[in-house]
């Protein structure tokens, strides 16, 4: 799930540029977070 995620990072983001009620990006440090998650279960 995280890779999946991980791969479509960028679409979070314009997410929030076409729907103003979408609060739900995710910081850089949870993007970070899930990186390393995502390596050490790898």
């Amino acid at each position: 799930m995280l890779d999946v995620a991980l791969q479509y990072k960028e679409a979070f983001g314009h997410f929030e540029e076409l729907d103003r009620h979408y609060h739900f990006r995710p910081t850089k440090d949870e993007w970070k977070n899930a990186t390393i998650i995502h390596n050490s279960l790898k």
